[in-house]
């Protein structure tokens, strides 16, 4: 049976309660890494090298919205992501600070070969990001819009 600390503290137990974490270790980042979606998306962030709106994404990856959100929270998390808001919107980058390994896996990720997937979500990510206005997203979620008016045109008529 595990003793609370109170009670190691009143037998004469010298050790230190463990220390909050303010960093994510290595292991945390590499698992946050370990999943193929979360790694495709932090591939884009590497490779555009740009502030990327959660919407943007949901079109480039051709995922729900509650999924891509839910693996920025994990790389954000990992520290491997940062996120800025404006208004409604939300905009994630890599977060690359100088000597930290989540820079050093960025390049390691920028670097590593493309493959038929990669290619497609960036040409989705490219397409989306000439409907910016300013440099900013302001369309929303435009594949799915389109998408649901398309089928609306084919199975309302």
């Amino acid at each position: 049976m595990r003793r609370s600390t109170a009670a190691a503290a009143r037998n004469g137990s010298t050790a230190p309660p463990p220390a909050p974490r303010d960093q994510p270790t290595l292991a945390d980042i590499l698992k946050a890494l370990g999943e193929g979606d979360r790694l495709r998306l932090f591939r884009l962030f590497v490779t555009t090298n740009a502030e990327i709106c959660v919407c943007e994404l949901v079109d480039a990856l051709r995922m729900p919205q509650y999924q891509v959100s839910r693996h920025l929270k994990v790389l954000k998390d990992a520290d491997l992501l940062s996120v800025r808001r404006k208004g409604t919107w939300a905009y994630y980058s890599a977060h690359r600070a100088a000597g930290s390994t989540s820079s050093a896996l960025a390049d390691l990720v920028a670097d590593s070969e493309d493959d038929e997937i990669f290619a497609a979500d960036a040409a989705r990510l490219s397409k989306r990001f000439s409907l910016r206005v300013g440099d900013r997203c302001v369309v929303g979620f435009a594949e799915a819009q389109e998408s649901t008016e398309q089928e609306c045109r084919d199975g309302c008529g």
